[in-house]
């Protein structure tokens, strides 16, 4: 057997189902090839970056700071970017009726790729606790909610400017920007410099820093930053962990440095995100 798998179902009802999946290779140069059973959307958890093919479609960087959109039926593959790494990732299904295509031929999801922004990888979270608590109208009404949240922001921010931009990337602009987030995802607890980032892909700093907000609609301090804190905010809960601890292991000066991306990026304070996490705050 090349890889244990477990899948842990949080919620399942006839709209939707909130899951888990765990993969923990045997092999590092293990690759998981599947076929979509359902339609559902996927994302990283804390640390997980993955390299995600599609047939047909641009390889992408699977982190927490992204959504995938599968089709049922679709092929895909999916490799660990970090040897001896576990694949985790959050799972949403959603049922054909309230997806609503406009035709039996249509798409089920408007977008393959998305953004995840803060506060929906927050409410992630928080809907896995209200499922805990047997709440499922709310859980069924705030997985909806978050797709919703998502294609709305992504509709946004793919104005016709932005398309315009990212069109005239080349392939190779292209294969820059997704070898930066593959070494950001491995190494964004490291203190890396712009110059040191930019050596390594090969190219100036001025032009790595136009190709990837082009690319992704973000500066790469900025994607950094989200990794950070959303690895952090996995790590919250566990029984013992500390905020300062916690803070420093994901490459933040200090506590105050750490409270205040966390509150860009999530909306939330690292400290109350903790206690709802542990179930001692309701909302």
């Amino acid at each position: 057997m090349s890889a244990e798998t477990s899948v842990n179902v949080l919620f399942s009802s006839a709209a939707v189902t909130l899951g888990f999946f765990c993969c923990r290779p045997h092999d590092p140069e293990f690759v998981r090839r599947s076929v979509a059973g359902a339609n559902f959307m996927a994302i990283a958890h804390g640390s997980t970056a993955v390299r995600l093919w599609r047939p047909g479609l641009e390889p992408r960087i699977g982190t927490a700071v992204g959504a995938a959109f599968y089709e049922r039926g679709e092929e895909y593959a999916i490799q660990l970017l970090q040897p001896n790494a576990i694949e985790r990732t959050w799972f949403v299904e959603f049922n054909s009726a309230v997806l609503s295509p406009k035709s039996s031929c249509a798409a089920a999801f408007e977008f393959r790729h998305t953004r995840c922004k803060g506060d929906v990888y927050r409410d992630l979270h928080r809907i896995a606790a209200l499922a805990r608590n047997g709440d499922a109208l709310g859980v069924e009404e705030a997985l909806i909610n978050c797709l919703e949240q998502i294609n709305a922001t992504e509709r946004a921010h793919r104005t016709t400017a932005f398309e315009r931009r990212r069109d005239k990337l080349s392939i190779d602009a292209r294969r820059f920007v997704r070898w930066t987030q593959e070494l950001l995802a491995v190494r964004f607890r490291e203190a890396l410099s712009l110059e040191a980032i930019a050596k390594k892909i090969g190219v100036s700093i001025y032009h790595l820093c136009h190709i990837f907000k082009a690319e992704t609609g973000q500066s790469i301090p900025a994607f950094r930053e989200s990794l950070r804190v959303r690895s952090a905010l996995c790590e919250l809960a566990d029984a013992g962990a500390r905020l300062i601890d916690v803070g420093y292991r994901h490459g933040f000066s200090s506590q105050s440095h750490f409270t205040d991306a966390f509150r860009r990026q999530l909306q939330i304070s690292p400290g109350k995100a903790q206690r709802l996490l542990r179930g001692e705050l309701k909302n």
